[in-house]
């Protein structure tokens, strides 16, 4: 696991960090939510989740888990704005791979491929269906 997932920041600073338990390789779950009103797995210990308020998701920064705490703030998202985000994500993601590839390769070319379709593979970064490298 990569600790972290994906965190959200407001307008204000504000920073929605997942919780304990959520990690980057889970970040293919966030499409769900752009299309419908299904939440990610977003952790525990705080334990976001997300309100569907149709064109919105208001994702809080605890209480997915019990009673919403007081402590706790959210962040609106428009649905639109989070599908071109997450589409951001995986250029991101794929970006990072090509690089993956380079320092493997630089590194043990005999092992370079096997490291960088499992990373591929445990991340979902080039899955069918998504966009292929460098698009």
């Amino acid at each position: 696991m990569l600790p972290g997932g994906l965190a959200l920041e407001d307008q204000d600073g504000r920073v929605l960090r997942p919780g304990c338990c959520s990690g980057l390789e889970t970040w293919r779950e966030w499409f769900s939510v752009s299309k419908a009103s299904s939440s990610p797995w977003m952790g525990h210990d705080p334990a976001p989740w997300i309100e569907d308020r149709g064109d919105v998701l208001r994702v809080w920064s605890d209480g997915g888990l019990s009673e919403r705490p007081l402590a706790a703030f959210s962040i609106d998202v428009q649905r639109d704005e989070l599908s071109f985000e997450l589409r951001r994500v995986e250029q991101d993601l794929q970006g990072f791979l090509q690089r993956l590839d380079t320092w493997a390769e630089s590194q043990d070319p005999k092992a370079a491929r096997a490291f960088v379709a499992r990373f591929d593979h445990m991340f979902e970064i080039t899955r069918a269906g998504s966009r292929p490298r460098g698009a």
